[in-house]
């Protein structure tokens, strides 16, 4: 995983920052009608990226290690040891 991250972050973080660049001109220059479109497309932007580099990762280690359980055990019901059955009716 670490090799990956290392691969794309770079690429990542220039595409992101290209559109950072322009949406942050677009905010400066552009008219009052599109600012709060382009604050929103900023908050999008930046959000994103950080979701695919960072949390995205994470998430693909717990799957390839088929750890969905211990993942996902703060919801209420799911226990860390047993699997649940679906009973039917």
């Amino acid at each position: 995983m670490d090799f990956s991250i290392n691969e794309t972050f770079v690429r990542s973080l220039n595409t992101s920052l290209t559109v950072i660049f322009v949406l942050f001109a677009l905010f400066l220059i552009g008219g009052v009608t599109i600012h709060y479109f382009v604050l929103a497309l900023l908050i999008g932007v930046i959000t994103g990226t950080y979701s695919s580099i960072c949390n995205a990762s994470a998430l693909l280690v717990v799957w390839e290690n088929n750890e969905w359980r211990r993942f996902i055990s703060w919801i209420p019901g799911v226990s860390k040891n047993k699997k649940q059955e679906v009973k039917t009716v």
